[in-house]
């Protein structure tokens, strides 16, 4: 009755949470190599496909 609850939200909201986190950090990573790097934002899009290869996830 104590427990339950609270397991069933962190299951709800642990994987809500790193995704958000993941997000956080591509953008993190996109504005510093825009200010430190000028690299274009379409370009570092480009290149995050590239090397993540989203694809590979669902094989």
């Amino acid at each position: 009755m104590l427990v339950l609850p609270k397991v069933l939200a962190m299951l709800i909201v642990l994987p809500l949470l790193t995704v958000f986190a993941d997000v956080l950090g591509v953008l993190g990573g996109m504005l510093m190599a825009q200010s430190q790097l000028d690299v274009a934002y379409p370009e570092f899009i480009g290149r995050l496909v590239k090397a993540v290869n989203p694809t590979a996830c669902f094989r």
